[in-house]
């Protein structure tokens, strides 16, 4: 049974000699009501009382129980009459007191007693007036001395007291001198250190082999070798001195083998074998040893013919040498001894004739070739070859295919470039890039031009061979814009015009070639605005359509796609007025809901908001009216669970005026719970009688 009380306090002291045994009890009284304020009926219960050390102490240390008999509310207990209060509890510190009725839970909070129990802590006065005359077991003085009396060490003399035990200890050597030896920082290992002989070493306890003593981070230690690191594959350390920490770094010598040399591969220094020259055929290495690394390199000439070799003509012999000795007999040539003529690096022939090579005939022009010409530069090289099919090929670098132009002399009389493969049909065949100056041109005046950077110019109108049938551009090569003066026409009357700035005219009706798979725009593509004098179906009746100035009319409810996903306005982009002629519902089941607690504001929270009344500042918030409400400012002190801040740049702030109800809800039972409780009490003082309330008042002035 859940109660509220409201206790009073009376405590009854009897007054003799420190001698004389004081009653070890707590007069408490009390008015006993439910949890609605009225004041229980009378009758007999029981109470339970216990002391506490601490408020939330689970731990008594005294308890009893009575029974109790409440008239009009109101109820007397004497503490300690039914288990007396032991006399280890002295009433030297503070106590809490515990109440439950009827074995209930216990009242909460507990209560601390008044100092007026505390005067039960006369029975153990630390100063008394007077002894008991006989009193044994009490020094009176000592050395003639009365009264407190202090015991202090001087020099090496101590006073130490362990409950009623004092000792008196002094150190020899008549308290002069060091009395202990200690170390603060680790370093020194101190044996015997409160003597009288004390042993002092160097500290080995978790140092570790070659560490030194070293001055770091403001204090001594046994540090781990140096405070370097180092690439051990290439470097070594050599300690000449460990305990002051002398650490020397050099090339590493250990496990290198000889003449090998650091070398950065593979990511990493390492020692790697030096560059090796071997001598091939015709070479000579020679090196200093011991000296400098110096390695001369000569040829060896190993035979006479390794010579520069020289070319001549004898224009009497008709021969062409070369100074080793082959000789080229050119008189064959034809002409006369004297048709060869030499003028500097050129020789020729003034004979008249033809000249053939690899005939078995006379040559039918000044020079017949039965086979390939090649013709050379620095490397490159072009073949000029006729073939059995009509066809005479130039060839790049001797290899026919893409590098090879064909003139074809068969049936089609063509010309092909990149290719040895004519096309019949035509007389141009290019595998490849083409690049013309001046134009290309079908007829007499119909052709292609440049038309500047990126553009080619045609002086004539442009049909497919057959209607209906030919693309321009295609899925995967599309042309990236087509500039129009006139229209676009669509079978025979419906197109595309220029209806103005930024503006396309149709004159016809627009629609999907599938009905519910075709989109206006994309998502990366959007239009700006769509105008509309009529209305926009969704489905087959649903529309919005114009509703008056600012405004849009729907025919059919609007609702979001996903369910508790969506938002009506944003933080930063809100509806001014949301009018509606029946409800605005807020999701509540508590089926949607998780870590549900009882909320704990009410009058607490109420009590500091304000309430304001005003208008707004904006000419398209104000109309005309004043408005009521609390500042967004205001509440974020106190409840920021219900306020938001926008995502704009002035973080405008919005209520959860919706969230104040529960809070309103709490503070109005809060204040209908004191509203009845006045109402009890009020209902008290009137059926008390002159002399109860006499007693009353006598009460609380004590």
């Amino acid at each position: 049974m859940n109660k509220l009380f409201v206790f009073f306090f009376l405590t009854v002291l009897a007054t003799s000699s420190v001698t004389a045994q004081i009653p070890r009890t707590i007069s408490y009284q009390g008015l006993l009501t439910d949890a609605q304020g009225i004041i229980i009926p009378d009758g007999a219960h029981s109470i339970t009382l216990k002391f506490y050390e601490d408020i939330n102490s689970n731990v008594p240390i005294y308890g009893e129980t009575q029974n109790i008999q409440v008239s009009k509310g109101i109820f007397n207990v004497n503490i300690g009459s039914v288990n007396p209060i032991p006399v280890n509890i002295k009433f030297d510190r503070t106590y809490f007191l515990g109440v439950s009725i009827d074995f209930s839970a216990e009242l909460s909070p507990r209560t601390s007693f008044t100092s007026s129990p505390y005067s039960l802590h006369s029975e153990t006065s630390k100063i008394a007036e007077s002894l008991t005359p006989g009193a044994t077991g009490v020094v009176t003085s000592i050395n003639s001395t009365q009264g407190n009396i202090s015991l202090l060490g001087a020099g090496g003399t101590t006073v130490n007291q362990q409950g009623n035990t004092i000792t008196i200890s002094s150190i020899g050597g008549g308290g002069q001198g060091i009395q202990g030896v200690q170390n603060a920082d680790g370093i020194l290992n101190i044996q015997n250190g409160n003597g009288p002989i004390a042993t002092i070493g160097i500290n080995t306890n978790g140092v570790l082999e070659e560490n030194c003593l070293v001055f770091r981070s403001g204090r001594w230690q046994a540090a781990n070798k140096s405070k370097y690191n180092f690439d051990s594959d290439i470097f070594q350390e050599t300690v000449t001195q460990p305990f002051l920490g002398n650490h020397f770094i050099s090339l590493k010598t250990n496990g290198v083998n000889e003449n090998y040399i650091p070398k950065f591969r593979n990511g990493k220094w390492q020692f790697l074998p030096p560059l090796e020259i071997i001598a091939g055929s015709g070479i000579n290495l020679s090196t200093v040893t011991p000296g400098p690394d110096k390695i001369t390199i000569s040829a060896v000439d190993n035979s006479t013919s390794n010579e520069i070799q020289t070319l001549s003509f004898n224009s009497g012999s008709k021969l062409l040498s070369i100074s080793q000795g082959n000789t080229v007999d050119l008189s064959s040539l034809g002409g006369s001894g004297s048709s060869w003529t030499i003028s500097g690096n050129n020789i020729y022939n003034s004979n008249s004739g033809n000249v053939g090579i690899g005939l078995s005939a006379a040559p039918q022009g000044k020079l017949q070739v039965e086979g390939s010409i090649v013709v050379s530069n620095s490397g490159q090289r072009f073949n000029i070859a006729p073939r059995a099919n009509g066809q005479i090929a130039f060839e790049a670098n001797g290899v026919s295919g893409d590098n090879t132009f064909v003139i074809d002399d068969g049936n089609d009389k063509s010309v092909n470039i990149g290719t040895d493969a004519p096309v019949s049909g035509f007389k141009l065949n290019v595998v490849g890039k083409a690049k013309f100056k001046d134009g290309v041109f079908f007829g007499n005046t119909e052709g292609f031009t440049d038309g500047g950077t990126g553009v080619i110019r045609v002086n004539s109108s442009v049909r497919p061979d057959v209607s209906g049938q030919r693309d321009l551009g295609s899925a995967t090569a599309e042309f990236k814009d087509l500039h129009l003066s006139g229209r676009v026409y669509f079978g025979t009357t419906e197109s595309l015009s220029d209806g103005g700035t930024n503006t396309i005219s149709l004159n016809s009706s627009l629609r999907p070639d599938v009905s519910n798979s075709r989109d206006l725009g994309t998502s990366t593509h959007e239009f700006k605005d769509l105008h509309l004098s009529g209305n926009v179906f969704f489905g087959s009746v649903e529309t919005l359509s114009e509703g008056g100035s600012n405004t849009i009319k729907s025919n059919s409810t609007i609702r979001p796609d996903v369910n508790n996903s969506r938002d009506l306005g944003t933080s930063a982009q809100r509806w001014r007025d949301v009018w509606c002629s029946r409800n605005a519902f807020n999701g509540s089941d508590i089926r949607m809901k998780k870590e549900i607690q009882p909320l704990q504001m009410g009058l607490n929270v109420i009590n500091k908001l304000n309430a304001y009344s005003y208008k707004w500042k904006e000419e398209s918030m104000d109309d005309g009216f004043r408005h009521f409400g609390i500042m967004a400012q205001d509440l974020k002190e106190i409840v920021p669970e219900l306020v938001r801040e926008a995502n704009d740049d002035h973080k405008t702030m919005s209520v959860n005026y919706t969230g104040l109800i529960p809070i309103l809800l709490n503070a109005v039972k809060e204040q209908q719970q004191q509203i009845n409780e006045m109402k009890s009490v009020t209902s008290l003082l009137k059926d008390l009688t002159p002399e109860e309330i006499a007693k009353l008042k006598a009460f609380l002035k004590m």
